[in-house]
């Protein structure tokens, strides 16, 4: 909390004890935060500012959006907040084979992704315009999440929407991703299932 009063950060996160079907310490101690841009990498349980949470509008309150944490997060990135790590547990993380995240459906995921993706665009322009990550990091990154929101789309969403991402993934950087694999096999095994309908 002094941290936070002094200005010197606007988000405190530390480690997590998870328990229940997996046993360990969740160590963020190595921590890079540009890595939020490619996935959530903390928990939802950090200590931040009130300030921050009114200047990026909190949580976003659409009902069908899943990770919530994630995106703000990803708005006080964007917005230039700062994150600071604190070299203690601050959470306890049950890990449990029933839990609601595991039980998103496969279409939600999809809702989901496409509503995390302009923040993480977002948060990406900003640390490659605040040389945070390099040019050669931000093709990379931005065509990681094209790629993988192609992924979704091509499986459980719109293939349409697949192959925009797909092609905007590959614009971005040419090369072949592991989910340019998952795809060319998914089309691959449908194709084949189509034929054998005929």
């Amino acid at each position: 909390v002094d941290k936070i009063i002094d200005g010197q950060c606007d988000v405190i996160f530390g480690d997590a004890i998870l328990f229940g079907e997996i046993d360990g310490i969740w160590d963020l101690s190595n921590l890079q935060v540009k890595l939020l841009c490619k996935e959530n990498q903390i928990s939802n349980c950090n200590v931040f500012s009130k300030d921050i949470w009114q200047k990026v509008g909190g949580y976003p309150e659409e009902r069908h959006i899943e990770y919530e944490d994630w995106i703000f997060w990803l708005k006080i990135l964007a917005s230039g907040g700062r994150f600071s790590y604190l070299n203690d547990v601050g959470f306890k993380y049950r890990k449990h084979p029933n839990t609601r995240s595991k039980k998103v459906s496969n279409a939600a995921k999809v809702i989901t992704y496409r509503s995390t993706f302009p923040y993480q665009v977002n948060a990406l322009k900003f640390c490659e315009c605040n040389g945070i990550i390099s040019d050669l990091e931000f093709k990379k990154t931005l065509s990681y999440i094209h790629g993988l929101l192609s992924y979704y789309e091509f499986s459980y969403g719109s293939v349409l929407f697949g192959y925009k991402h797909w092609i905007l993934s590959h614009v971005i950087n040419p090369k072949i991703s592991k989910y340019t694999k998952c795809i060319i096999t998914s089309q691959a095994k449908r194709a084949l299932k189509y034929l054998k309908l005929v």
